[in-house]
């Protein structure tokens, strides 16, 4: 989930200076929804522990737009992760309500 932080992270920030090179205003920091309750408090609490130094250079991106304000990790609920719709085999209910939700049915 940290690693899908820092993707996501790079992604948003190019997002953001495409919108502001063509003329539109943003309100910064941009929400960043995940459903790992591990990965909130380590983006934003600074510093390594001996089981994240291997891999703490490549996650730091993330870490840096929380800190500069650009982006705000913000857990939700594994319920409410439309994300997991691609990524997990949800049972019918969930599916339903993510597909309805991505499809503007909602």
């Amino acid at each position: 989930e940290i690693y899908s932080y820092a993707y996501a992270a790079k992604d948003l920030r190019f997002i953001q200076q495409l919108l502001q090179f063509n003329g539109h205003s943003i309100t910064l920091p941009t929400s960043i929804h995940t459903d790992s309750s591990a990965a909130v408090p380590w983006i934003r609490n600074p510093g390594s522990t001996a089981r994240t130094r291997h891999y703490e250079k490549f996650l730091m991106y993330g870490r840096e737009q929380y800190l500069n304000k650009l982006s705000v990790p913000v857990w939700i609920s594994s319920k409410d992760q439309c994300a997991d719709l691609f990524t997990k085999c949800e049972e019918k209910s969930l599916f339903l309500r993510f597909r309805a939700k991505l499809l503007n049915h909602a």
